[in-house]
C-alpha cells in the first residue's frame, strides 16, 4: 500500500467514514488475493469487482461495503496488486494518471 493510500484510510478512519468493520474486510480482500489471486475476484460475487473505464481504464474496483470501494491494478504478469484508492463512498474520481 502506497503512502497516499494509507494517509486516506487514516484519514478516513479519523473522520469516522470506516470503521473497526471496515478493517476486517479490507484484512479478508487481501487474504482472498493472498489465497486465490486477484482474477479470483471477478468470481466471487462478495466483492462486485470489475473494471473501470476513464481516467482509472486498466484499474479495477471490489466493494468493501455497500458504497466502500478498493480501487486496484495488477501490474504487469506478476501477482502484484496495487491499491490505487480506498474510498468510503463509491466516489471514482480520481486526479493521477495510471
Amino acid at each position: 500500500m502506497s503512502k497516499r493510500v494509507e494517509d486516506e484510510l487514516y484519514l478516513f478512519l479519523k473522520l469516522k467514514y470506516f470503521n473497526g468493520d471496515d478493517i476486517k474486510v479490507l484484512k479478508m480482500w487481501v487474504a482472498f488475493v493472498e489465497e486465490h489471486g486477484p482474477e479470483a475476484l471477478a468470481n466471487y460475487y462478495k466483492w462486485d469487482d470489475h473494471p473501470l473505464n476513464g481516467k482509472l481504464k486498466g484499474c479495477r474496483s471490489s466493494c468493501i461495503s455497500n458504497s466502500g470501494r478498493i480501487i486496484y491494478k495488477v501490474r504487469d504478469q506478476e501477482i502484484v496488486v496495487e491499491l490505487i484508492r480506498i474510498t468510503p463512498n463509491h466516489d471514482y474520481k480520481f486526479d493521477e494518471e495510471f
